[in-house]
């Protein structure tokens, strides 16, 4: 979740993501659908894990947070039934969605929410290559998910609103642009943040410095306002470029902009 002031300025922002670290900002206000399996405390002294939440996956045995958006047809029985309910969340029956409030900041005159999907965390990955102690699996997994751009989240869907306090007349403030990637000299991943001023297709292509096409990065419609995505310096066949300039391009209806970034291998 983001927030601008009249100036395109960020003001507010929950659940923040470095792609050069690969760390979610775990904020006040940040809300991530996930299930937490781990270890009871009956578990625990038998094979002398601490209680709690545990990546140890094929030794957990209890389930401590589960708060998944469930799918049409929810109820709270047909899904106990299954040993698959919510935990520590509730959801009412026929229930497919959710709602979480947040408290802006009064300068902010539109938002931004978008839903990322992220296969592989951090800490997962992290916890795979400090536990593995027989072989060099456990790194090589790590380095693996390093070179892949540290599984970045995906984004799902995203959408814009603008906020127009009562009484006041609301007046356009969006735009198209492309701004500049960060960071800038890259490696592995750079963020690229961008800006449509209405809801439309838009495409952002990744060339090298000759010209020739790298990497199809954005092709698809978007609604209105502020968009982000990722590139991991592999082109269209999945293959690492080389060290490098490279240039994003940006296109919507009549509009075009160009972004440089190098690449550091």
């Amino acid at each position: 979740m983001r927030a601008y002031d009249a100036g395109s300025a960020l003001v507010y922002e929950s659940g923040a993501y470095d792609a050069a670290s690969g760390v979610l900002t775990h904020d006040g206000d940040l809300k991530c659908y996930e299930i937490k399996p781990g270890i009871s405390s009956r578990l625990g002294a038998i094979v002398g894990k601490p209680t709690g939440p545990s990546f140890h996956f094929a030794v957990n045995d209890t389930i401590f947070f589960d708060n998944r958006i469930p799918p049409r047809g929810f109820t709270n029985a047909a899904f106990t039934s299954i040993q698959s309910p919510p935990v520590a969340y509730a959801y009412e029956d026929e229930s497919y969605s959710d709602r979480t409030e947040y408290t802006l900041p009064p300068e902010a005159v539109f938002i931004q929410a978008t839903l990322y999907y992220q296969s592989t965390t951090k800490e997962y990955v992290e916890f795979l290559r400090n536990e593995n102690v027989t072989n060099s699996a456990g790194d090589d997994l790590y380095d693996a998910w390093v070179a892949q751009g540290k599984a970045a989240p995906v984004a799902m869907v995203t959408d814009t609103i603008r906020i127009v306090p009562t009484g006041v007349e609301p007046s356009p403030s969006l735009r198209y642009a492309l701004h500049a990637a960060y960071p800038n000299p890259f490696n592995p991943v750079t963020r690229i943040d961008f800006e449509l001023a209405a809801r439309g297709r838009i495409w952002i292509n990744v060339y090298d410095a000759s010209g020739r096409l790298v990497r199809a990065l954005v092709d698809e419609t978007r609604s209105a306002g502020r968009h982000t995505t990722f590139w991991d310096g592999a082109n269209n066949a999945g293959t690492r470029v080389a060290t490098g300039v490279y240039f994003f391009k940006m296109k919507s209806g009549t509009f075009e902009q160009v972004r440089k970034v190098v690449l550091l291998r």
